[in-house]
């Protein structure tokens, strides 16, 4: 007889659901809903390592995009709370590829590890990249089969000590699945058989469109991979680049749509099918359809026009007239990137105006509370003006401001005139109150309010290199 499952993967559940024993003694309901409340919190965990992850090493945009298609995702919800080994193997394999990303190559390896032979053996399928970059792409041989050595040892150990205890003869628990979902006469077949329509019918349910754009980001990335890093004459062979040190940076991602792939060409053509097998890729759905969200946005938006190989960091965003309107710094990026995903910090400046009082201050440089304790300079209870708040204009690299041709003064210049100086990066339709109605401008009216409105451009120009410091 073949023992298929392993009392180490339910003694990790035990272990918390002991102590919510104790808490809730006297109904086991509350203790399951609680159990799995747990079980949530730790997938959450996981989440929020491949989210930071993401927005380290591929873009923000990408990792905001994840979290907003789980949040809105059926299958998440339903596979984030379950006591399935699917689901634990999917928590795990987003351990695995947070660090992944982040070339933590032990933990990547151990959380690989504990997702297939803890979780489900099937699972380290999704270790393809890890052992892709690792042994081919950048040899590490050594290190890869002493943490995959040390990691089996560790996880097999513990498995074999717990399952044979309770099972009263050595037992490894995933070597039986694999022995009897592969090897075995009959398979998992006894237990029913589906159409692959059974998969796409449950990918749409779960993750509407999401499921379906996946396939189109590993096209759309490389085409924006090769619009973004122009490849020098070494990398091409045919006008095309093929070296891999000009794919370096983009490898990580396609390497994990190939497990992906991987996952579903194995799984996909068998069978037997159930919805919780699809629970371990259910990250990677996630994940693949932000990063052709994105980069369809990266498309169509301005960050093509960006080059920062010319412009200091911090980069200066300055205000004149606009200081009371512009929303704040908070409204500016902690760090901006170019299309050539060289990041610049980013600050927010005044430039002199015709307002002649007193404007805001950074705090100085340090940590809290020396920070807050210092009494601030160059500071007054009179709203006098400071000249100390402004930059000169020509320090600026981007400029924001209200288009008001009729309304320009020395001090207040129509800088869309500047064509030499500034040019326009993008504009919109800003409402003037004092050119437009009130009735109109609180309610819109089709065809009316066209008519009784007024609007000027609220523009972000970006100067002309080349840009001094002062």
């Amino acid at each position: 007889m073949l023992f298929l499952r392993s009392y180490f993967y339910i003694y990790l559940h035990y272990i918390p659901a002991n102590i919510l024993y104790h808490l809730l003694p006297y109904s086991k309901i509350a203790l399951f809903i609680t159990l799995r409340c747990t079980i949530g919190v730790f997938t959450l965990l996981a989440e929020f390592a491949l989210y930071k992850a993401a927005c380290k090493h591929l873009s923000i945009s990408i990792g905001r995009f994840f979290v907003l298609i789980s949040m809105l995702s059926t299958g998440m919800f339903i596979s984030s709370t379950a006591f399935l080994p699917s689901s634990f193997a999917m928590a795990m394999n987003m351990y695995a590829m947070a660090a992944f990303l982040n070339e933590k190559w032990f933990y990547a390896i151990f959380a690989t590890a504990v997702s297939a032979l803890v979780g489900w053996p099937f699972a380290a399928v999704l270790g393809l990249p890890i052992v892709a970059e690792m042994l081919i792409l950048r040899p590490k041989w050594k290190m890869f089969w002493y943490y995959a050595a040390m990691s089996g040892i560790l996880v097999c150990g513990s498995l074999l000590t717990v399952d044979s205890y309770y099972y009263g003869k050595r037992v490894l628990a995933p070597l039986n699945i694999v022995l009897y979902n592969v090897f075995s006469e009959h398979g998992p077949d006894l237990y029913g058989v589906e159409p692959l329509s059974y998969y796409l019918k449950n990918l749409a349910l779960n993750w509407n469109l999401a499921a379906f754009l996946v396939p189109c980001a590993i096209p759309l990335s490389a085409i924006n991979y090769l619009y973004s890093w122009k490849a020098s004459a070494e990398h091409k062979k045919w006008g095309i680049p093929v070296h891999p040190t000009y794919w370096r940076h983009y490898s990580s991602l396609f390497l994990l749509f190939c497990s992906f792939s991987l996952w579903c060409l194995i799984f996909f053509v068998q069978p037997h099918k159930e919805e919780r097998f699809l629970f371990p890729i259910y990250p990677l759905i996630a994940l693949l359809a932000a990063v052709y969200k994105s980069l369809n946005e990266h498309l169509m938006d301005h960050q093509h026009q960006l080059d920062f190989s010319i412009r200091g960091d911090p980069l200066r965003v300055c205000v004149g007239k606009e200081w009371y309107r512009f929303p704040s710094s908070f409204f500016l990026p902690q760090m901006a990137v170019d299309a050539r995903s060289r990041k610049r910090g980013v600050q927010l400046h005044f430039v002199k105006s015709e307002f002649a009082g007193l404007l805001p201050k950074y705090y100085p440089q340090g940590k809290i509370p020396f920070i807050t304790r210092r009494i601030p300079t160059e500071m007054n209870d009179m709203n006098q003006e400071e000249m100390s708040r402004y930059v000169p204009l020509d320090t600026c690299d981007y400029l924001i401001d209200l288009e008001t041709p009729d309304q320009t003064t020395d001090l207040e210049p129509n800088y869309g005139s500047m064509t030499d100086t500034f040019r326009r990066l993008y504009t919109h339709p800003f409402l003037l109150s004092s050119k437009s109605h009130w009735f109109y401008r609180a309610f819109f009216i089709p065809r009316v309010s066209a008519r009784k409105t007024a609007f000027a451009n609220y523009t972000i120009y970006q100067r002309i290199p080349p840009t001094t410091r002062a």
